[in-house]
């Protein structure tokens, strides 16, 4: 799906990359994004109906679901300055350890500044998934060599990554590698023939990578036995523009063009 090198790894990027997400459009899109992305992680199994709350880490399920669901512990690859690490790790969702693996220094270093305490040691990360405790780490790493062994996470995730792979059939295999049987692998990207996109690619970050279209995603998926796609913020062009007003346009734009115009395509892979 993917040529191309890493636009993130540069200070600059990673100083500003958090601010978009505090904009009025950013904290929009990130609660659409998320609500479909939980309903693809379902720690409390297939078809749980997720209504976001908290910044999209919610559920409209009773909270002793959430107690009861199976413990996770997930791998992010190409986690960024842990946005999502650090939604993920104060969700209501039983995850007990959250790791992420980034090639970027200064992405790392922003990353870091968002919790307590860090482990940065593949073994002792390893040795605390083996006894159930609760932790956030991140390392560096490439996608596509994993620094981890085999079946060690309940999900891995790449949240808008894979894109910005060079190999991401490698990077799969490397995220089933490291996958426990009976995980999954979640996957968010950008859609490249949505209206939000179009007028993306080509400039800033959107400069190198590959986004992909709908069927492109959907084939990719296939190949490792997935699918099960969603779409993530149904936007025409200009509706960031003037959002409060056209949100209820939003149901009739998803319904009379379907997946193409999604911003965020969210499927996953099974691990049999």
């Amino acid at each position: 799906m993917s040529k191309g090198v890493n636009p993130f790894d540069s200070e600059e990027v990673a100083a500003s990359y958090d601010n978009w997400f505090e904009t009025p459009v950013g904290r929009q899109v990130a609660k659409e994004e998320l609500e479909v992305f939980w309903q693809k992680m379902a720690p409390l199994g297939d078809g749980v109906p997720l209504k976001t709350v908290g910044g999209g880490c919610g559920s409209g399920v009773s909270g002793s679901r959430f107690k009861n669901a199976p413990p996770l512990n997930v791998l992010e690859v190409g986690s960024g300055t842990g946005w999502l690490l650090d939604k993920m790790y104060r969700s209501p969702f039983n995850i007990r350890g959250v790791v992420g693996v980034e090639p970027s220094e200064h992405m790392r270093k922003y990353a870091a500044k968002k919790f307590d305490k860090v482990v940065s040691d593949v073994d002792e990360i390893a040795r605390l998934i083996r006894l159930n405790q609760r932790f956030v780490g991140i390392v560096p790493g490439d996608a596509m060599a994993l620094p981890f062994g085999e079946e060690l996470f309940d999900r891995v995730v790449f949240f808008t990554s894979l894109e910005f792979v060079p190999d991401p059939d490698k990077a799969i295999w490397e995220a089933l590698r490291v996958l426990k049987p009976g995980g999954r692998v979640v996957i968010v990207v950008l859609n490249g023939e949505s209206p939000w996109m179009k007028k993306r690619i080509g400039k800033g970050v959107f400069a190198s990578g590959h986004f992909p279209t709908v069927s492109e995603f959907k084939e990719f998926l296939a190949r490792y036995g997935g699918n099960y796609v969603s779409g993530a913020v149904y936007w025409m062009p200009s509706e960031e523009d003037r959002l409060p007003s056209l949100l209820p346009l939003r149901a009739w734009w998803n319904k009379l063009w379907g997946l193409k115009n999604a911003t965020a395509l969210v499927g996953y892979i099974p691990k049999t």
